[in-house]
C-alpha cells in the first residue's frame, strides 16, 4: 500500500505491452510521461536533476543502456544524437534509437496528436516513436546515464516469427503514409532514412526465419510496393539496406526485384 497521493496504480486485464501504455497515457495526470517497462531500471540518483530539465520542453532524452541477458554485460548507447537541436535532427541521426523508454514526453504533446501505440503489433516503438517526435519541437538532452533496457533471451525482441515480419511491413507502410504530403522535400529526405532503418530491420529479419512462406510475402512486400525504391539512395544506412538486397536478390540491380 502506497501512502503518496502521488502514486496510484490502475490494474487492467493483460492486454499486451501497448494497451497498458495506453491506459497509462489517458489515465496520467502529471505534465510528462515516461514509458517505463516493468523488468528495466533507472539510476536514481539522477533523477532529481532529470525533473530539472523538465521545464517548458516536449520531450528529454537520455544515455542508456542495452542489458543483454546473453551476454551478461551492458552496451552504452551514450552517444545517442547528442548534439540534436530538433527532433528531426534525432529521428534521422545514425545514433537514433526507438525503444519508447528512452524518451519524456510532455503528455500533452501525445494527447492533443491522438499520439497513442498500435495495440496487437511487435515492434510498437519504431512506428510510435518517429511519429510522436515530428509533434515535438522544444528538446533537451540529459548527457548521464539514466535508463537500463532490458533484453531478455528470447524475448519479442529476438524471437523471428512470421508475425514479426508481418507486423514490421505494417509499421513501413504506415510510416510511409504518415509522411505522404506531410513534409518538404529535404523533411521528406530525412522522413526516408526513418522508413529505411525499418526495411533494413525487416529485410535482415526476413532472413532469419524459417517461414517461407512469410519470407515470400516480404519478397511481394518489396516488388509490389515502388515506393519503397525512393528510400534506398540516400543515406550510409540505406547503403546497409542495398547491401542486404543485393545478397537477396543475388546480384546488384539497378531496380531490384526481389526474386
Amino acid at each position: 500500500t502506497f501512502n503518496d497521493s502521488r502514486i496510484r496504480i490502475v490494474h487492467k486485464e493483460n492486454g499486451g505491452l501497448s494497451s497498458a501504455r495506453n491506459l497509462g497515457l489517458r489515465e496520467a495526470q502529471g505534465e510528462y510521461v515516461w514509458f517505463f517497462d516493468s523488468d528495466d531500471w533507472a539510476e536514481t540518483q539522477n533523477l532529481t536533476d532529470v525533473i530539472s530539465k523538465l521545464n517548458d520542453i516536449d520531450y528529454l532524452y537520455f544515455k542508456s543502456y542495452y542489458l543483454d541477458d546473453e551476454d551478461s554485460g551492458e552496451i552504452s548507447i551514450g552517444s545517442i544524437a547528442m548534439n540534436a537541436t530538433t527532433s528531426k535532427d534525432l529521428y534521422c541521426s545514425t545514433n537514433y534509437h526507438q525503444p519508447a523508454p528512452f524518451y519524456i514526453y510532455r503528455r500533452e504533446v501525445l494527447v492533443k496528436n491522438n499520439q497513442y501505440f498500435t495495440e496487437g503489433i511487435l515492434h510498437e516503438d519504431a512506428l510510435f516513436t518517429p511519429i510522436a517526435l515530428t509533434f515535438c519541437e522544444k528538446v533537451t538532452y540529459f548527457d548521464q546515464p539514466v535508463y537500463h533496457y532490458r533484453q531478455h533471451c528470447g524475448s519479442i525482441t529476438k524471437t523471428v516469427s512470421s508475425k514479426r515480419l508481418h507486423d514490421l511491413m505494417f509499421v513501413i507502410s504506415e510510416l510511409h503514409n504518415f509522411g505522404v504530403g506531410r513534409f518538404d522535400t529535404n523533411e521528406r529526405y530525412k522522413w526516408g532514412n526513418t522508413i529505411a532503418r525499418t526495411l533494413n530491420g525487416l529485410l535482415s529479419t526476413s532472413q532469419k526465419c524459417n517461414d517461407e512462406i512469410a519470407r515470400r510475402e516480404v519478397k511481394h512486400f518489396v516488388n509490389n510496393n515502388s515506393y519503397l525504391l525512393e528510400y534506398l539512395d540516400h543515406s550510409d544506412r540505406n547503403n546497409k539496406v542495398m547491401s542486404f538486397l543485393s545478397k537477396l536478390f543475388g546480384g546488384k540491380p539497378a531496380m531490384p526485384a526481389y526474386r
